[in-house]
């Protein structure tokens, strides 16, 4: 057995450790949340969720036992929880950024279509 010196030293510093990298991930997630709202808008996300014009971004269980179910919000100025933050870092390990990107990348072909559709009418 370990004398306790040595297990609170351990305890502490991984207390630090875990008090840190919480604070980064916060802050990680207000940084994506802001660039989505920047550069995709407001409106459906995919994998059920959402960002809101006052920038609350919120993931919904669609098969909730009572209609839809807020899986977690991240909501502008307030800080999240470490619960809301994990499963946060959950949703991204799901490949949220990867639908994401598909998702942009499909927006990004229908308006190419379209403007060729518009430019092609009017140079005719």
């Amino acid at each position: 057995m370990e004398p306790a010196t040595v297990n609170h030293a351990r305890l502490s510093k991984a207390g630090e450790e875990n008090s840190q990298q919480t604070q980064n991930l916060r802050e990680s997630v207000k940084k994506l949340i802001k660039w989505i709202k920047e550069n995709v808008g407001t409106g459906p996300l995919p994998m059920n969720c959402h960002l809101y014009p006052s920038g609350e971004f919120v993931r919904i269980d669609p098969d909730g036992e009572h209609g839809d179910k807020v899986v977690f919000q991240i909501t502008a100025n307030v800080t999240p929880t470490v619960s809301d933050l994990h499963k946060f870092a959950e949703l991204i390990t799901d490949s949220f950024l990867v639908e994401l990107s598909e998702m942009l990348e499909c927006n990004a072909a229908k308006m190419t279509c379209t403007s060729d559709r518009i430019n092609a009418f009017l140079n005719e």
